[in-house]
């Protein structure tokens, strides 16, 4: 019987098969394969490829609303127009 968490784990490396082959190359070169551990969530981390505003674009193509934002450092949202 596959739990609940099992089932979010497989969704998750369904939906971003990209960010996990870029994983599997990043873990090569970087102990663990990632510099980021305090954002790091299992069973890998998304790689980013685009952010405008609260959007962010990740290397599989899925948007998503940025919540971290660099753990605030991008308070006014990725390449505000006011800033560039």
């Amino acid at each position: 019987m596959t739990t609940p968490l099992e089932q979010e784990i497989a969704t998750y490396s369904s939906a971003n098969p990209k960010s996990s082959e870029l994983h599997e190359t990043a873990t090569q070169f970087m102990p663990g394969g990632d510099t980021r551990n305090s954002i790091f969530w299992d069973p890998f981390p998304l790689y980013i490829t685009d952010g405008v505003g609260t959007v962010i674009t990740d290397a599989d193509g899925n948007k998503r609303t940025d919540f971290v934002n660099n753990m605030t450092t991008l308070i006014l949202g990725h390449r505000p127009a006011e800033v560039t």
